[in-house]
């Protein structure tokens, strides 16, 4: 999948939100107060002009994601093309474990209604980290909810539907300045926009190939050379680095500025002055920092907090 490119007057970056929909009300709430963001005649309808890119990780540890994919896909039918979801590696776990899910229903012998989620918490990589959050939200008891949430999960499912749909990264071009948006950092053998290129063409062929042809979901959503994507934190390490490494490493890519989720901080990071973390653990699971966003236009880059705060980190 070959990174989608467009031209916007003023980009938004909202990074993982993890099942905390009160922390994305809170942040809209603020930025539509701060900038407009919103068409007073139509409250989904973003104002001319602005775009929106979530970074990923919608899902587990906290326990409203249904209520925040809902609010995401209303915000994405009333903005075509203007907001943008990318997969985060909590939605590729969640796709990745769907064919056990489905089996723990019908295994034999039955681990019992009442442990099915003991049993996927302990078998699976999802269940191991927080996936139980987003199970229990689907139904009343432990089966039931699971037995909803694999209905709901299928490729024709609502909910499955939407996440098979999430895209890996985008490029944005604001004020003249190009900007790689993704979830996670990005690793070593992909720091060249040609090879990134082709990676992401190899990652729609594999995407749109039928899950049984591949073996799976495991095989198809948990294949080593699709998961990668989604998880590197390289960025933790440059600290250390000169500004100029940086740089080159931007100018390989063919962007001026990366923007990624995934590493939880006290409030977004800055590296290098090109490379920027905004994950600021909104989720409860993390602290409930207070949520922030990227905004990047004509003027520069900054950010603004829900609480009214707003840091500015470069002008253009």
């Amino acid at each position: 999948m070959k990174a989608s490119s467009t031209i916007t007057q003023q980009l938004i970056a909202i990074g993982d939100l993890h099942g905390h929909y009160p922390a994305l009300e809170r942040l809209l709430d603020r930025l539509d107060k701060d900038l407009g963001i919103f068409d007073l005649r139509e409250p989904d309808r973003l104002r001319r002009g602005v775009k929106m890119v979530f970074t990923g990780d919608y899902i587990d540890r906290g326990d409203r994601a249904l209520e925040l994919i809902d609010r995401l896909q209303r915000l994405v039918r009333a903005n075509p093309g203007r907001v943008i979801t990318l997969m985060g590696n909590h939605e590729a776990m969640a796709l990745q474990d769907y064919d056990d899910a489905k089996e723990l229903l019908t295994s034999t012998p039955a681990p019992g209604r009442d442990r099915v989620l003991e049993y996927y918490e302990m078998d699976t990589l999802h269940g191991g980290n927080g996936g139980l959050a987003f199970i229990r939200e689907f139904g009343t008891d432990d089966y039931d909810a699971l037995a909803r949430y694999v209905t709901r999960m299928a490729r024709e499912g609502d909910i499955g539907g939407w996440m098979r749909r999430l895209q890996p990264c985008f490029v944005a071009t604001v004020a003249g300045r190009r900007i790689l948006l993704m979830h996670a950092g990005l690793p070593v053998a992909l720091r060249n926009r040609q090879t990134l290129e082709r990676y992401l063409k190899r990652v729609a062929e594999h995407v749109e190939a039928s899950t049984f042809s591949l073996g799976g979901s495991r095989a198809k959503w948990g294949s080593p050379g699709f998961q990668r994507f989604f998880w590197d934190r390289w960025y933790r390490t440059l600290d250390s680095d000169e500004p100029e490494e940086i740089q080159d490493l931007c100018r390989d890519v063919g962007v001026n500025y990366i923007v990624t989720g995934h590493t939880p901080h006290d409030s977004i990071t800055v590296y290098g002055d090109r490379i920027f973390d905004i994950d600021v653990g909104m989720t409860p699971a993390y602290g409930e920092g207070v949520p922030q966003a990227l905004v990047i236009d004509s003027g520069g880059i900054s950010s603004i907090r829900a609480d009214g705060g707003r840091t500015e980190f470069e002008r253009f």
